[in-house]
């Protein structure tokens, strides 16, 4: 079963999954409420009342265990592409009657699985072994940590802790967990009787706890991440009928859940103001229950692209980053191995043929890596920022002048008014009933430009003695575009006698 590690992607939309209990099979719906839908196909597996499931789509896996009413003794597996499945070897644990799943992809070389045994009030583990089976064990359960009748599996990375529900016929009045990286454990959380919590997620970002509550029927709750302050989420636009596990979909902040006793999904907003019902008319939904999230691939950091800046030289791209899979909030989206890819653009055209981590640049222009990651729920890519290859262009010549010194010619109510300029072009002075003129400076420096007065400021000028005018100043430098200022100056005429 070699072929359990590397399949081809299925390319589709972010779903949930959940096991169907009464109708035998493991179902899925798309997120989008667009009522695509499909079941698991793997006619080698079990599925004698399925109780729960995790997945890896970094290896393009679904899992699940067989309840059967207390009495399954299997795991199961399924290709996420509907290529097949069959159930899982596993030695060295005990598998009695398991009533949901968690798995951690990473630990160990293919993965390791968690399941709680309803049937014998215990917590096991497999290691997978990439060919389907594996070895494990069963947890050492301290004395004074609740185990009554354990539902559920949930993986918290950040406190390394594996926690489940006690169901408890109905009256389960705690959520209970073991640690992970090291002996004991504790009860998270105390409820009142009758409860009968059933499943768990922590949203990553504000660390409360969420489950559904299959004792009262119809209450998803949630607590603090000491387990204090039990409240009840506020659904309404949501039907809640036998609600049996939730998860989070820590991007649009809603929490799911599937509700048994109506065969359908609900979902809340995790801010208290509402929810709906997805749209699963058309799926295969009967007794369903403890749902996961897969979505596509998400972006973490870009691409970068390094090399020369002249044409003919190499350009190498460095992978970009992906987020993992958000365990705690039963949210998988992973990419899956092998199904990177490449490409690179020139100017924001594809460039044919370039499809590997590196390039000869044969021509100027911004050029762009673009990455592409998938998983059976679709695929990302993301770009790297623009490298530049050919000679850069100089900045245009500056525009920008200052005004200097005014120098008066009190014979004639004329003026010269110095502009500093920052290199060669053309200047004019220009202003109402002022006389133009224009100069052609080749270097930096001071320009004399004058001020003569012209019509109604000439006449005030002869009768007044003085007047002010406001000449506006254009420089436009060699090559450049145009600058215009301008400058109050006062005019004094000596008056004749």
């Amino acid at each position: 079963m070699a072929s359990l590690l590397v399949v081809p992607v299925a390319h589709g939309a972010d779903r949930i999954y959940f096991s169907n209990y009464d109708g035998k099979s493991v179902g899925w719906a798309n997120l989008n409420d667009d009522g695509g839908n499909g079941i698991v196909n793997a006619p080698a597996a079990s599925f004698a009342g399925p109780m729960g499931l995790a997945i890896d789509p970094s290896r393009g896996l679904i899992y699940w265990t067989n309840w059967k009413g207390d009495t399954g003794t299997t795991i199961s597996y399924a290709h996420l592409d509907g290529s097949g499945g069959g159930d899982l070897n596993i030695t060295g644990a005990t598998i009695d009657g398991p009533h949901g799943l968690a798995i951690d992809p990473n630990a160990g070389p293919y993965g390791t699985l968690y399941w709680p045994n309803h049937a014998a009030n215990s917590i096991s583990w497999a290691q997978l072994d990439g060919a389907g089976g594996g070895a494990g064990g069963d947890f050492t359960i301290p004395p004074d940590v609740t185990i009554d009748g354990p539902r559920g599996m949930m993986i918290d990375p950040v406190t390394h802790r594996l926690y489940w529900s006690n169901f408890a016929e109905g009256l389960g009045m705690t959520i209970s967990y073991v640690n992970l990286n090291g002996p004991g454990g504790g009860d998270f959380v105390n409820l009142g009787v009758t409860d009968g919590p059933e499943g768990t997620a922590i949203d990553p970002a504000t660390r409360k706890i969420y489950w559904s509550d299959y004792g009262q029927k119809h209450l998803i709750q949630y607590a603090d991440s000491d387990g204090t302050h039990v409240s009840t989420l506020a659904h309404q636009g949501a039907a809640t009928s036998g609600v049996h596990g939730v998860a989070i979909d820590t991007d649009t902040q809603r929490i799911y859940w599937a509700n048994y006793g109506t065969s359908g999904i609900g979902w809340a907003k995790l801010d208290g103001s509402g929810g709906g019902n997805l749209n699963v008319a058309t799926a295969t939904i009967w007794g369903p229950n403890l749902p996961a999230l897969l979505k596509k691939p998400a972006a973490a950091s870009a691409p970068t692209v390094s090399g020369g800046s002249e044409p003919g030289a190499s350009l190498s791209c460095s992978p970009g980053t992906w987020a993992g899979d958000e365990l705690e909030a039963l949210l998988y989206r992973a990419p899956q191995a092998g199904s990177f890819s490449y490409r690179w653009t020139l100017d924001g055209a594809n460039l044919p043929g370039a499809t590997g981590t590196s390039i000869t640049a044969g021509a100027e222009g911004n050029y762009r890596c673009l990455m592409t990651a998938a998983n059976a729920a679709g695929s990302t890519t993301q770009a790297s920022a623009p490298h530049k290859v050919g000679t850069t262009p100089p900045p245009p010549p500056s525009n920008d002048f200052s005004f200097g010194e005014l120098k008066r010619n009190r014979a004639h109510g004329t003026a010269k008014l110095a502009v500093v300029l920052p290199g060669s072009g053309d200047v004019v002075i220009a202003g109402s009933h002022l006389q133009p003129f224009s100069k052609h400076p080749t270097a930096q420096g001071e320009t004399l430009l004058k001020v003569k007065p012209l019509g109604k400021t000439k006449r005030t000028l002869l009768r007044r003695g003085k007047a002010s005018v406001r000449p506006k100043v254009t420089f436009t430098p060699t090559g450049g575009t145009a600058n215009m200022q301008s400058e109050r100056v006062k005019l004094v005429e000596k008056r004749k006698r």
